[in-house]
């Protein structure tokens, strides 16, 4: 007999960064099923994509379970897709279809990490500086913190919060379908650019620790005497640490949780018995609360791990099924063998870092804002853009039409206050003149 393998899901990790052309227009300006030519184009021109920094891999704990399923990790262009053992099976039409060779429990879950291959991701990445804790990302399809949206795996963008304090890029859900990033501009005024809408991966997705990590005290908590209680999904009492300090105060408390007590990936099914709330108080009123979710794998190293996706067969929602009501793969085949159902697609969107650009006059000269009157402003002898500016790999256009060097790749950006920028140093020409 024929062995078959089928794809059973694919999830694109679809990168601001990688997936912007020379005009500023990115994949996600395009329709759903625009998107995929998008990426054909990129990958037909050989451009860097999100797997030069990315590497996709089974946890070591999950090996067998992959192989008792027989199921397949393929890596692609923009993410990876699972595969498993099938055969055919005859449905009404006639339609193919194709039933895993292995019956795949409604619970199976498919946790698949998403390993860096260098520190060049979290550069260009639009991501959260200051954290209390190190977690690395965490993507599904169940309801874990709230609904989600077919196809995305991250959690919902949060609404904006006037008590939180904004970085420079991060996002905010500003009313129904209406998503912006947050900036202080020239004049120290809060600001916020629109954003095309979408599933955006999210601070409300950073919940991935081990049992053993570091809680970390941010610049002006002044914390030196803290409780950490670890409750489950029902907000059961796991586990309490007390720590204090008696002189000075915290950078960073380790914290240890006995594993043995946790639901954990990949040992428990993806679900929200492996949600847990780590609540923290100290003096001086100090009280925050944070969303976790614990990985038990001794060979992963999480300071390596960018995040992990973890596939349920049958969550609730069913737009994110990989399987029918049948146990036959969600793909169907026309009797002349092409596609008539497509197997099930997930998106994690990645939005880049957006700096302002700064301009700097090689030899420390003032520059001339006369040919940039419309697109900067004078900050001292530099020049600096009056908006953020996405970072990605290809240059692009400052405004559409008018050319200006872009910031160099991977180059370390600058925080100042709360305003991050990226220098480019530029000679004296009929571009950049100096300024009187």
């Amino acid at each position: 007999m024929d062995i078959i393998y089928k794809i059973l899901f694919e999830v694109r990790l679809l990168h601001e960064f990688y997936l912007t052309n020379s005009d500023g227009a990115t994949i996600f300006d395009e329709l759903p099923a625009d998107r995929t030519a998008f990426l054909m184009d990129r990958f037909a021109r050989n451009e860097r994509n999100i797997t030069s920094d990315l590497s996709f891999r089974v946890p070591e704990t999950a090996r067998d379970l992959y192989r008792n399923y027989h199921l397949r990790l393929l890596n692609t262009y923009s993410g990876f897709k699972v595969a498993v053992q099938v055969k055919k099976v005859t449905l009404a039409g006639p339609l193919i279809g194709f039933e895993p060779v292995v019956p795949l429990p409604a619970d199976l879950s498919l946790p698949v990490l998403i390993m860096r291959k260098g520190m060049d991701m979290d550069s260009v990445t639009n991501t959260r500086m200051n954290r209390n804790i190190a977690a690395s990302f965490y993507f599904s399809g169940d309801t874990l913190l709230g609904a989600k949206t077919h196809p995305f795996l991250t959690e919902a963008i949060p609404a904006l919060d006037g008590g939180y304090t904004y970085e420079q890029g991060e996002l905010a859900l500003h009313g129904p379908a209406d998503i912006r990033s947050f900036y202080i501009d020239d004049a120290n005024a809060t600001q916020w650019l629109n954003v095309t809408n979408g599933g955006y991966a999210n601070e409300k997705d950073r919940f991935l620790v081990k049992p053993d990590f570091y809680y970390n005290f941010l610049a002006g908590d002044n914390i030196n005497d803290a409780v950490f209680k670890l409750k489950d999904h029902t907000a059961a009492l796991v586990g309490t640490i007390n720590a204090q300090k008696p002189s000075g105060n915290f950078t960073r408390v380790p914290l240890s949780f006995d594993v043995m007590k946790l639901n954990t990936i990949p040992q428990v099914p993806a679900g929200n018995k492996l949600l847990y709330t780590l609540e923290v108080t100290g003096n001086g009123g100090y009280s925050k609360t944070h969303k976790l979710v614990f990985l038990r794998d001794v060979a992963t190293d999480l300071r390596d791990t960018w995040g992990l996706v973890n596939i349920n067969n049958k969550p609730a929602n069913a737009a994110f099924h990989l399987t029918d009501v049948n146990n036959r793969l969600i793909t169907r085949l026309n009797p002349n063998n092409t596609v008539n159902t497509p197997p099930p697609l997930f998106d994690i969107w990645i939005k880049s870092r957006s700096p302002f650009w700064r301009y700097v006059n090689d030899q420390r000269r003032k520059l001339s804002l006369v040919p940039h009157a419309a697109l900067m402003v004078e900050s001292g002898d530099a020049l600096v853009t009056l908006k953020p500016r996405t970072l990605s790999y290809t240059p692009v256009l400052l405004d559409g039409v008018n050319y200006r060097p872009n910031p160099k790749l991977f180059d370390m950006l600058k925080t100042e206050g709360r305003r991050l920028f990226a220098d480019i140093m530029v000679p004296e020409s009929e571009m950049f003149p100096l300024g009187p």
